[in-house]
């Protein structure tokens, strides 16, 4: 089951992972890497123990990301805050594929990745893990996926 977890991870960041600068979403994204830039490893993460449909997440800064939507409407430079590294899938560096903080989002209880050569269709968004019984502002621009974690 983790394994297809993790595939349909991958399926997921290949498909929404991101934009590019010669994407739809322009200068959206400043793909610059930090200079200790984070290896966000891909994960299952499960709701409960006694749920079989994990979904993909990352740990980062002592909280666990899980996946939760995809961008619905536009999303502007002022949207998204600095890139904090890349994703790490299986062991395998894919410095493709940037996570970034949003702007607006202090508590950082929403991260974003992108693709920074600008093949994927559009942003994926992870949601804090442990915001999921709370009544948190979600930006207006993330649509929910439907993942069983978040029911």
């Amino acid at each position: 089951m983790k394994k297809r977890v993790l595939a349909f991870a991958a399926a997921m960041v290949m498909l929404l992972g991101g934009c590019g600068k010669s994407s739809k979403y322009g200068d959206t994204f400043d793909f610059t890497m930090p200079a200790s830039p984070t290896e966000f490893n891909l994960k299952a993460v499960y709701a409960s123990s006694e749920n079989e449909n994990g979904s993909a997440g990352f740990d980062y800064n002592g909280r666990t990301y899980v996946m939760y939507g995809e961008l619905d409407g536009e999303l502007t430079s002022s949207d998204v805050g600095a890139c904090l590294g890349y994703v790490v899938q299986d062991g395998v560096k894919v410095e493709a594929i940037r996570i970034f903080a949003l702007a607006s989002d202090s508590d950082m209880n929403f991260l974003v990745s992108a693709d920074s050569e600008g093949v994927m269709e559009k942003p994926l968004f992870y949601r804090a893990a442990d915001t999921a019984d709370s009544d948190i502002t979600i930006p207006s621009f993330i649509k929910d996926l439907g993942q069983d974690y978040w029911k």
